[in-house]
């Protein structure tokens, strides 16, 4: 496994989904040599509602990232932190979402960095702007 472990925000893979430069950007990241691209299984929820609210059909896009990327899945431990989290960066940021709190909960059990273009992220110290 590549030491550069990357978590995708579902704000990424809406930006390379769309083909935007901060979602080429995230293309690049996500393609590395040097990198190991990882989803949370919410991102993959996220993505395919927005999809589909979009009238666009998920199950082909989705089936490209769970073939490019690991897919972390929701596990106790991870929502016990993500809550946790959540309660506590709500003091500093009342409109954070316990998503993005799962992806950052993630994100601390596997070492990754997080590519986002969500500023809620820069509340969380191993996050990639874009």
């Amino acid at each position: 496994m590549c030491a550069n472990k990357l978590i995708f925000d579902t704000s990424a893979l809406i930006e390379m989904y769309d083909g935007s430069q901060k979602g080429a950007a995230a293309m690049k990241l996500f393609l590395a040599d040097d990198s190991s691209p990882f989803v949370a299984v919410i991102s993959i929820a996220e993505f395919a509602s927005r999809l589909k609210r979009k009238a666009k059909e998920p199950e082909a896009q989705l089936s490209i990232i769970s073939e490019s990327a690991e897919v972390l899945p929701m596990t106790h431990e991870i929502a016990l932190r993500a809550g946790l989290l959540h309660a506590q960066l709500r003091a500093k940021n009342d409109s954070i979402s316990l998503a993005d709190c799962i992806i950052m909960a993630h994100a601390e059990e596997i070492g990754a960095t997080v590519v986002t273009t969500d500023r809620h992220f820069s509340l969380f110290k191993n996050s990639i702007l874009l």
